[in-house]
């Protein structure tokens, strides 16, 4: 957990050099960069008012509530694991994808998918394990806000 809490603050530092408060978009992406799974939904209700900056010392503060971030994708991965092997294959991935879902997953054309999952698949293996899965989904996240 201390790798996770470095990261966080030499996240938040990155383009803030002067360490002034950042809003609520600007903590996604410190969080999912640092390697935690936040649910935006999730960080708009811990928030007490609606524009509040956010100092590290309440950036830290939500990570601390957000939970074990791999615990967090684990039951992600059990959810779409049908066949119980750990990862998601190409196959599944389209249909996941294409099913609606996921409305705003900007990907619905085979080869932006395939594309998608070639990227994701960091060991080549074909499949997108926990960690895979992990890196795809707050990298996308952050990669659409931007």
């Amino acid at each position: 957990m201390e790798g996770i809490k470095m990261s966080l603050v030499e996240h938040f530092y990155d383009e803030n050099s002067d360490g002034d408060p950042i809003g609520l978009e600007r903590a996604y992406e410190v969080l999912c960069l640092a390697g935690y799974n936040p649910i935006i939904e999730e960080l708009k209700g811990k928030i007490k008012r609606e524009g509040e900056k956010i100092t590290l010392a309440k950036l830290q503060e939500l990570a601390g509530s957000l939970g074990d971030p791999k615990h967090t994708m684990e039951r992600a991965l059990a959810v779409l694991d049908k066949n119980g092997n750990g990862t998601i294959e190409l196959d599944k991935l389209k249909s996941i994808l294409k099913s609606g879902y996921f409305s705003n997953s900007g990907t619905g054309d085979d080869n932006g998918i395939i594309e998608f999952f070639t990227s994701a698949d960091t060991n080549g293996d074909g499949h997108l394990d926990i960690e895979e899965l992990t890196r795809m989904i707050c990298e996308g996240q952050v990669s659409r806000k931007q």
